[in-house]
């Protein structure tokens, strides 16, 4: 979350968008080990993240994302539709239902409405996230 606010911040500052290739280039900044090149560090100077948080304020997320992002979407996907479930990662969502493959998109940039996360079955719970998307992109 704090990788996507500092991401969110720059863009903003920059009038620029999602799309653009040079977002690529922050998210691999994120990653850099080395404390002086990559972004960590600066976040947790900027106090967005804890240097050496304790399980206690760990495990918590590991289970679920407090927060209304496509992590929170994708985590309730892996939890209640895990059987249905080929792949997950940032971008996607990958089921087969039915026999049949599926594909839903997940959007950095959409404050997702968390009412999605009461679907009772697979197929309402990728519904309500398209017509989520439709409505705000």
């Amino acid at each position: 979350m704090a990788k996507h606010r500092l991401i969110q911040h720059y863009l903003e500052e920059e009038g620029m968008n999602w799309t653009e290739e040079f977002c690529q280039s922050l998210d691999l900044e994120y990653a850099k080990v080395d404390p002086e090149d990559g972004l960590f560090q600066h976040l947790q100077e900027m106090e967005w993240v804890l240097a050496n948080p304790s399980w206690k304020e760990i495990l918590p997320r590991i289970e679920r994302s407090f927060e209304a992002t496509r992590a929170a979407v994708r985590g309730y996907a892996i939890e209640h539709f895990r059987d249905e479930i080929i792949t997950a990662g940032w971008e996607r969502i990958n089921f087969v239902i039915g026999g049949l493959p599926r594909t839903l998109a997940l959007f950095p940039n959409i404050e997702y409405d968390l009412n999605i996360l009461q679907s009772r079955n697979v197929e309402e719970f990728i519904s309500q996230v398209e017509k989520y998307h439709a409505r705000t992109t």
